[in-house]
């Protein structure tokens, strides 16, 4: 097991891309602490891991709830050793529409928010002598803008930025940060994503395929994992190639 006695904090726990992370990482040996704002949808998981895993409801905008989180985690597990930042936010509103509010909430959620809480799981993690795991959820958003998402993609692009100083800064701790970057993911629940948006961008995608949820958990468990010890500020891709350029074009040129 990659994971064995390790204790780890995943937000976002109760949806589908954090849910498959907390269940990859139990099967891996990890003790969790599963973070989420929605009550039901965190316990729903739980209730599948049993006593591997806990439930911390907590909105990661507040200011203090980063503390509140690792406190928890180190009461119940006695310390953590890996940190996912999952939780986000991606609604969709042109720039000339978006309000200020909706800005601040995405900025918060997506940013802010993990900031703090990297920060607080990074000096328990030196407190405890150092070593350990950041992991930040980003997206091909950081890297390539759309319509309607100027603070998603701004929040997603500033996280991976925060992922490289932690890297720099944690380095000497013995402390790894790394950005995975998960491609459009359908899974069993009803996608927030309109029809046309999702076959646009399976269309344009190598494998011709949406992600998988456990195609991104496998990712976070590798890159929490001793086989990735010397990875480090990194951004693992898990898109199938949709980032590598547009396989959607035809050829340029005539054939024949």
């Amino acid at each position: 097991m990659r994971l064995q006695g390790r204790r780890a904090v995943v937000t976002g726990a109760g949806g589908v891309i954090g849910a498959a992370i907390a269940r990859a990482f139990v099967a891996e040996g990890a003790r969790l602490c599963l973070v989420d704002v929605r009550a039901e949808a965190a316990e729903r998981e739980q209730a599948g891991l049993g006593a591997a895993a806990f439930v911390h409801v907590a909105d990661l905008r507040a200011p203090a709830a980063a503390e509140a989180v690792v406190e928890a985690a180190r009461g119940a597990l006695g310390g953590i050793d890996i940190l996912v930042n999952n939780a986000g936010l991606y609604p969709n509103t042109p720039l000339l529409e978006m309000p200020d509010e909706e800005w601040d909430r995405v900025i918060d959620t997506n940013l802010n928010g993990p900031f703090r809480l990297a920060r607080a799981a990074a000096r328990a993690m030196v407190a405890q002598g150092g070593g350990g795991v950041i992991v930040n959820m980003v997206s091909g958003a950081a890297d390539s803008a759309r319509p309607g998402s100027v603070h998603y993609s701004a929040s997603k692009a500033a996280l991976a930025s925060v992922t490289r100083s932690l890297a720099i800064e944690l380095g000497r701790h013995g402390i790894r940060a790394v950005s995975v970057s998960p491609g459009l993911t359908l899974g069993s629940e009803v996608s927030p994503l309109s029809e046309e948006y999702t076959r646009a961008l399976i269309a344009g995608n190598p494998l011709g395929r949406a992600a998988r949820p456990e195609d991104t958990a496998a990712a976070v468990v590798f890159a929490c994992s001793d086989e990735a010890a010397f990875i480090s500020g990194s951004v693992i891709k898990v898109d199938g190639g949709g980032s590598a350029g547009r396989a959607s074009l035809p050829l340029s040129t005539p054939r024949g």
